[in-house]
């Protein structure tokens, strides 16, 4: 018996882990926070060429 309850507990806990991972995994907007730091980077390295400025770049 606590056989049976200890292996539905991790059923639960692994599709509980499967479902949220899927979930981020294929949200549309997953990686927008990058997509919005690797735009504002890229207009700043243009305003300060424009500027006629040289940034520092790693």
């Amino acid at each position: 018996m606590t056989v049976l309850i200890v292996l539905a507990l991790a059923g639960m806990l692994w599709l509980a882990l499967e479902l949220s991972d899927r979930r981020y995994r294929h949200h549309p907007h997953a990686d927008l926070g990058a997509d919005v730091d690797r735009r504002r980077i890229a207009d700043e390295l243009r305003a300060a060429e424009q500027r006629g400025e040289r940034l520092r770049t790693l």
